[in-house]
């Protein structure tokens, strides 16, 4: 360690250490000198009294320059450095420099008692003690803040900060914080040290390091504040929500993925279910280290309204991924009336055949269709309203009455489905349904190269290539999902009008843009389009894997009941409204806090309407503003935390196959200067006291002393010869 000072300039009160011994020099008088014979006989007693008297007198002065030195010593503000506080002082010390702090929720972490944001504020406050600099702060958070806006030397102001951070639900851009902590530093003059100090956990360092070039202008010291410690964590990675048909009629599969980010296994490790802040299920899970593990609970969900959810681990250091909220959607049995077109004595000729056989396992999917299948001529058309959808497959022959119905039924919230194939004549449709449909039928038309032959026939295919992945019919789509669509085989499509005036939203459509699905609102229902067949007349989509998920989400949007997929996303991003009612024009949106907002559709007719207020983590519930009959609640959505930032600790390594977290300063105001002015003031009040003592003692002294003999003389007597 080494000692410095606050105010060295001040060390100069030490030359008052000379006045005492300067002063005793300038008044001292030499003693007179009276020779007197009776006094010989104590002379040799008052010999040893002045020799004690004189040693009496040096340490009162050399107490006395003790004091005055002591006085300047302590004003001085002497501390002493110790190897950990020295690590900061030797390079950057002097000049400028700026902190850039990890407000993200891993900075929460309870290490030896304490958060990772408060060891932050102590090391930050420790560096301030020990350099005054000119100093400035970055806040990376949701945003990137840069709370002053110039470098100050205001510590206090900068403390103040500090002490208001609050951690927030997203993983930062701590590379925007460096970047401008960077852009604080570049108006400072060529010759100043600058100095970029970032802090935050091991794995986030090393991802910010690999960015940081080596001409960044300015020193950027990475500082863990774990001080290399291991930071075990758990968290709950995601839950799906899946119907579990063999258990029983109205069970459910909910699976929960734990992640162990610890050098040790965890073992027996609680884990719960919450259903309306009911406990409904307990657990225990054991996890490898450093790996995933999942744990599923099967649960019957006997319930009309959508239930708010949490799974939840055994707390560890960091609770705030210990808890993932979740929405648990009931499937209500959607009611569908299947209108036959081409019925046929051989089942896998009939054109409802693989429609039929998807009813059982649609329930897989998390809907229950009851399929009621008629033909044409046996169509009830005062039993409409008892269904929820209509399919129309490859139908022709209606009649005007059947028409008017249907269309009546779909302005009053029903939702039709409308598929083609061989026997639908284009001019008829159009007569009896067309205002129904999203766009007007022209002709059919073969996919692909027509002029192809035999021998080439895949020339004569076309692909679902092209799809719409924000239409709400393929929002529950996985990624991998989309591309299995891509794989599905058209050879025969009905081509659609293009005038102008035609309307609706396609969901899918061919290589060459040509629409296979689409769908428009009218009233207060929807309609479905598909341009070629329900079996496998033109298409093979019904043997496909992806024809039944796609039945499925078609048939729920038109029925306007909510997937029972969880609809949980992370904090931060934007969420789509889609109420199953088109009445609702605006919503009100409670928040986990109890906050309420309220949102408008938009105006505009092909704008998605999106909820971006979404920093806390919980339950979201929507509702109609104002509310509507018959439209209770709306179906909410759940926010969660993306825990790729869970993962505290650091196993990045760099080219050379070392640990870059070895790199990060562990020392960067660990300990605070040891202040040794109080120990000053100590020694100061000690010597008050001896000097205290020591006049005492001379004044009692010289009480004894001939009246003749002065303070601070010696009167030697003198003996005639």
């Amino acid at each position: 360690g080494s000692m410095n000072f606050l105010a060295p300039g001040l060390l100069f009160g030490l030359i008052g250490m000379a006045i005492p011994p300067i002063l005793h020099l300038l008044l001292r008088r030499r003693p007179k000198i009276v020779r007197f014979p009776a006094l010989e006989f104590i002379l040799r007693a008052h010999k040893k009294t002045s020799r004690s008297f004189r040693l009496r007198q040096l340490l009162l002065m050399a107490v006395r320059s003790l004091l005055l030195g002591l006085i300047a010593f302590s004003l001085a503000q002497p501390i002493l450095r110790t190897d950990a506080t020295t690590a900061i002082t030797a390079d950057h010390a002097r000049g400028a420099m700026v902190f850039v702090v990890d407000a993200s929720y891993p900075m929460g972490y309870q290490l030896d008692g304490e958060s990772l944001i408060d060891r932050v504020r102590i090391r930050i406050s420790n560096v301030l003690s020990q350099t005054r600099p000119r100093a400035g702060l970055v806040i990376a958070g949701t945003k990137t803040d840069v709370p002053l806006s110039e470098l100050t030397a205001d510590t206090d102001a900068i403390r103040k900060q500090l002490d208001g951070i609050k951690l927030t639900a997203n993983s930062s851009n701590l590379s925007e914080g460096v970047r401008r902590g960077l852009d604080l530093l570049e108006d400072e003059p060529p010759d100043t040290q600058k100095t970029v100090f970032v802090f935050g956990t091991p794995a986030r360092l090393s991802r910010v390091a690999n960015s940081v070039g080596k001409d960044a202008g300015a020193d950027v010291v990475f500082v863990d504040v774990s001080e290399g410690k291991a930071l075990p964590n758990c968290a709950i990675l995601g839950v799906s929500v899946e119907p579990a048909p063999t258990m029983g009629s109205g069970y459910w599969r909910v699976a929960a993925r734990i992640g162990n980010y610890g050098p040790n296994p965890v073992t027996a490790l609680p884990i719960r279910l919450e259903v309306d802040r009911n406990i409904l299920v307990n657990g225990f899970i054991d996890i490898p280290s450093g790996s995933e593990a999942e744990k599923a609970f099967f649960l019957p969900l006997q319930r009309e309204n959508p239930a708010a959810a949490f799974m939840v681990i055994g707390t560890d250091p960091l609770t705030i991924d210990n808890r993932y909220p979740f929405w648990l959607h009931p499937a209500p049995t959607i009611r569908v009336l299947a209108i036959n077109g081409d019925p046929q004595p051989t089942p896998y000729r009939d054109e409802l055949f693989y429609l039929q056989r998807a009813v059982g396992p649609a329930a897989s999917q998390g809907a229950r269709m009851k399929l009621t299948t008629v033909d044409v001529d046996t169509i009830k058309r005062d039993r409409l309203k008892d269904f929820d959808v209509i399919i129309l497959a490859n139908v022709t022959g209606l009649s005007a009455h059947h028409s008017r119905a249907i269309e009546s039924f779909v302005r009053s919230g029903g939702g039709l489905l409308v598929t083609v194939g061989p026997r639908v004549k284009p001019n008829e449709t159009n007569t009896l349904i067309g205002e129904l449909l999203p766009r007007t039928l022209r002709s059919s038309r073969l996919a692909g190269d027509a002029a192809a032959s035999t021998e080439g026939r895949d020339r004569r295919l076309s692909y679902l290539t092209s799809n719409n992945e924000e239409h709400p019919i393929l929002a529950g789509f996985s990624r991998e999902d989309l591309m299995g669509l891509k794989d599905v085989r058209v050879h025969t499509y009905m081509l659609l009008d293009p005038a102008p005036s035609a309307s609706g939203r396609t969901a899918l459509a061919l290589a060459n843009g040509a629409p296979i699905l689409l769908t428009k609102v009218l009233g207060e229902g929807r309609v479905g389009l598909l341009t070629t067949s329900l079996d496998r007349d033109w298409t093979d989509l019904p043997i496909r894997v992806h024809f039944l998920p796609l039945l499925v989400q078609t048939v729920r949007y038109l029925a306007r009941t909510q997937s029972t997929a969880s609809t949980t996303q992370f904090v931060g991003q934007k969420v789509l409204i889609n109420p199953a009612d088109n009445r609702v024009g605006r919503v009100q949106i409670q928040a986990p806090d109890g906050t309420l907002h309220t949102q408008a559709k938009p105006t505009t007719p092909n704008d998605l309407w999106f909820f971006s207020a979404t920093s806390q983590v919980g339950h979201y519930g929507v509702r109609a503003d104002p509310p509507i009959p018959g439209v209770d609640r709306l179906a909410g959505f759940a926010m969660a935390l993306d825990t790729t930032a869970s993962n505290l600790g650091s196993y990045t390594t760099d080219k050379s196959g070392q640990t870059i977290s070895g790199a990060f300063s562990n020392q960067v105001g660990r300990e605070p200067p040891i202040e040794l002015w109080h120990l000053g003031l100590a020694i100061l009040f000690l010597l008050l006291l001896a000097e205290a003592s020591l006049i005492y003692g001379r004044q009692g002294e010289t009480l004894l002393r001939d009246p003749g003999e002065s303070s601070g003389e010696e009167a030697r007597p003198a003996v005639s010869a």
